[in-house]
């Protein structure tokens, strides 16, 4: 019954993904369009799809195109989005006179000002947040591959919908929640006596009775394969989604984590060629 389960699961998410690939690329072209703060990309995209592999003949043009390229390419790939390539040329100079990774400025996302050089979130701030990012980090990380072990688990919960009940339920055999798969088992060999049954499963003699009910119904096996279909195909959803979540919050507290870090080398934000700009119209 548990092959069975998982192949239609498989054969669940299989179905999605004619419909799971335009949603990725849509979801890429988002992803390009807010990281480089342009539509830049992706209006060149369609010029080559409508015009070819043939280049701008106009030199000025060109090079306009080109350089809004390059631009999207150093947001892209460096993170910071400065304003030109004049800033961005500043800005790798600055990395390499003060032997600052031009990636680790990506991994301080927006804790990071481009424009004075330096970080402009607190060491405090910064401390706070990124441990209970981290935590949450690990709480997720931990419920999603917890969600995804338990789809090999061939049991399904249900409960009884007059008391509440919580129960675990197989093909052939009801268990108590608690302790976890472990605890005793009733099957409808044990209907006959319900009242050392029910003293037994910790349940009361209704909850029992609806159980052994349950147990004796001729379609009662086939309820029981489908709910533990739907179960699975929920608790995958759950662990991608969790996953997912773990994901970015883990990426927002590996942003506190680097822009400490760069707090803390009290990095000299001026170049080194830099001059001081001297008031010469005042005597004093």
């Amino acid at each position: 019954m548990e092959n069975t389960a998982l192949a239609g699961v498989s054969q669940g998410l299989i179905s999605y993904l004619p419909l799971g690939l335009p949603l990725g690329f849509a979801a890429l072209f988002v992803w390009v369009v807010w990281r480089t703060e342009s539509w830049h990309l992706l209006r060149r995209r369609i010029w080559h799809v409508t015009h070819g592999k043939g280049e701008i003949t106009d030199p000025r043009i060109r090079s306009f195109v080109e350089e809004q390229t390059n631009l999207a390419a150093f947001r892209i790939f460096a993170g910071p989005a400065v304003g030109s390539l004049n800033d961005a040329h500043t800005l790798m100079d600055w990395c390499s006179a003060r032997n600052v990774d031009l990636g680790s400025l990506r991994m301080c996302g927006d804790h990071f000002d481009w424009k004075v050089r330096r970080v402009k979130t607190g060491e405090r701030y910064l401390k706070w947040v990124g441990g209970i990012w981290g935590a949450c980090t690990v709480v997720l990380l931990i419920s999603g591959l917890l969600s995804l072990q338990l789809i090999s688990v061939s049991q399904v919960l249900l409960s009884v919908k007059a008391s509440g009940q919580v129960f675990l339920a197989s093909d052939s055999a009801v268990r108590a929640v608690w302790p976890p798969f472990y605890g005793p088992p009733l099957t409808a060999h044990d209907c006959d006596n319900l009242q050392a049954a029910s003293e037994r499963m910790r349940f009361t003699q209704e909850d029992t009775r609806v159980m052994c009910k349950l147990l004796l119904a001729a379609e009662f096996e086939d309820y029981v394969r489908k709910a533990l279909r739907e179960q699975r195909a929920g608790l995958v959803f759950m662990g991608i989604s969790l996953l997912t979540a773990m994901y970015f919050i883990g990426l927002w507290a590996l942003r506190c984590a680097s822009a400490l870090k760069l707090l803390r080398r009290q990095v000299n934000p001026a170049l080194p060629a830099a001059q001081l700009e001297l008031d010469f119209g005042n005597p004093h």
